[in-house]
């Protein structure tokens, strides 16, 4: 089950002073289970890294809700991050957003309204990836997060939570709406 706790909260005592060690969450085993464990980690890491109280409100949340809502904080998270990136050109960062958009479709199992026909890189598809850990100019590694965990694991929650596709595109549009407006 997503989020079982596999290991209880320590308290530490050290020189008077109390130290808490948050519990280790399990993630969600199913065929691919270690990929898809890697890709919830690596968005709660995303989470933690960008939001001081994400560890803190996560833990109101059920145990089993704490790793599918950390999939869909890091899907808005970067896609945030696209908008505001204001060194960029306009057209770049809309750009980003389609691209966004059109991997939540693809993750969800559905085709974005007016796609095109996806550009082959006669290099094959590793040719066209940065490199593990880089910052991307396109929208595969993301602050240190590789984007394919990203989709593997908002993939994998609208499919077992049933999510439907228009709050993701209503926000995607929102955030069109921050870089245009």
């Amino acid at each position: 089950e997503p989020g079982r706790e596999v290991a209880p909260e320590r308290i530490h005592v050290s020189g008077g002073r109390v130290a808490r060690r948050r519990p280790r969450l399990e993630y969600p085993r199913v065929s691919a289970s270690a990929r898809l464990a890697e890709a919830y980690a690596a968005c709660e890491r995303l989470a933690r890294r960008h939001y001081e109280n994400f560890p803190v409100a996560s833990l109101l949340l059920p145990r089993a809700v704490r790793p599918h809502v950390a999939a869909v904080y890091a899907f808005a998270r970067c896609a945030d991050d696209f908008a505001d990136e204001g060194d960029r050109p306009e057209a770049e960062r809309l750009r980003r957003l389609d691209a966004w958009h059109a991997r939540l479709c693809a993750a969800a199992g559905e085709t974005p309204p007016d796609a095109a026909p996806p550009a082959v890189d006669p290099a094959g598809p590793a040719a066209a990836r940065p490199p593990r850990g880089a910052r991307a100019d396109s929208a595969g590694i993301v602050d240190g997060v590789d984007a394919d965990d990203v989709f593997v694991a908002l993939g994998h929650t609208i499919r077992v939570k049933r999510l439907p596709l228009a709050p993701f595109e209503d926000l995607l549009s929102a955030f069109r709406q921050d870089v245009t407006v």
